[in-house]
This record gives C-alpha cells, structure tokens and sequence, in this order.
C-alpha cells in the first residue's frame, strides 16, 4: 500500500493550515490507493483540499472530474472515497459529470490531466426569501391605501386601478403575496408572488 507524509508531498502543502493539510494527505492517499498517478493524486489532492477549506469543510454535492491514467475521465468525490463512474472520453464524461452535480443541485470542479483546477460549474440552488406580505385596502376617507401587513406606512391612491396596477408590479419586485381588500374589510383577490408561484385568484 502506498502512502505519502509531510516529508513527501508537494511542497505546497506546507501553505495549508494544519487540519487542511492532514486532509490533503487522506485524499492523496485514497487517490493513490485507487491507482492514480501519485503526482497527479498529490496535485488533486492539494486542489481538493483548498477547496473543503473555503466551504468550511463541508464536501456535500461537491463533485470532481479527474484524469485516471487506466480508467480515463472519473467523476469523484471531494475526499476521494466515492467513485460515481470513469469514461475515456473528456466530451462524453463532462456531459456526465454535469447531468450527475445538476441532479444533486451540487457544483462541479473540472480538473486538467495532472490535476489542476481548470474550471468549476454551480448547480446549487440558491432561492431568495419571499417578501413581506402586501395589502391593498380601502381606508376611512375611501382612498386605497397601499402597506406591508401590520404596519401603520401606507401609499395612498385615489383610484382602486391605478393602486391595483401599483400594488402588483411591488408585489412582483418583492417576490410576495398581495391581499386586495374590498370597502368592508374582506379579502376579495389575492395574488401570489411568491417563490415558485405567480397565481390570482378571488378571495
């Protein structure tokens, strides 16, 4: 079995923090287990290990497309122990690599034949929050008064269309629900704005 040490790895690990650097050393080792060429597995090694430091550590959904000298392009995890499948050709494997990482919501590092990161693709899903509830009502002067639920701010229109018009596209820009209210206090359309939605319909 082979195995590398502080003493034989690239002289860059020393750049490492200590708890990266016993990291970079497990890699190389599992890579090199696995028969990759030794200076490639140090070199990805190295690569992989900067990059579980920038996520905080974390490896989840983060997946790498590497040259294996027998088995040709194969996509593995962060830490080197899980091999999801290997193909000779680049053009075919990345097609893989990236149908597999969009799959998993993950990202993707493509690394060059000795190694290196060459580049990286996110397929993470990063949905923003949706906005604060919004209300359209009638007030006491029988003008409609446009607001945030709960709160005492409101924009005040003389004309229900114009302040329909006006409440739907904020509604729209802030990603959240609109509430229309009639003269009586009852909820008679509602449109939702929200994340994955984009409905009408009456109250």
């Amino acid at each position: 079995m082979h195995s590398t040490s502080k003493n034989n790895f690239i002289p860059s690990i020393n750049l490492l923090r200590q708890e990266v650097r016993v990291k970079a050393i497990q890699i190389a080792n599992i890579l090199v287990c696995n028969k990759f060429d030794k200076d490639v597995a140090y070199t990805i090694a190295f690569e992989n290990a900067r990059i579980i430091a920038n996520n905080k550590m974390e490896t989840e959904n983060i997946f790498h497309l590497v040259h294996h000298a027998e088995e040709g392009w194969t996509l593995v995890s962060t830490d080197g122990q899980a091999t999801y499948f290997s193909d000779k050709n680049k053009k075919s494997a990345l097609i893989k690599a990236r149908c597999y990482a969009k799959s998993r919501k993950g990202k993707l590092y493509i690394h060059s034949e000795i190694g290196l990161v060459s580049d990286n693709e996110n397929f993470k899903v990063n949905r923003p929050m949706s906005g604060p509830l919004q209300e359209l009502v009638c007030n006491e002067q029988n003008k409609w008064a446009l607001k945030k639920a709960g709160s005492d701010k409101s924009f005040i229109f003389d004309d229900k269309r114009e302040a329909l018009k006006k409440a739907k596209v904020w509604a729209k820009e802030k990603r959240s629900k609109l509430l229309v209210k009639n003269e009586f206090g009852k909820v008679e359309r509602t449109y939702s704005y929200e994340i994955g939605t984009n409905k009408e319909h009456l109250g």
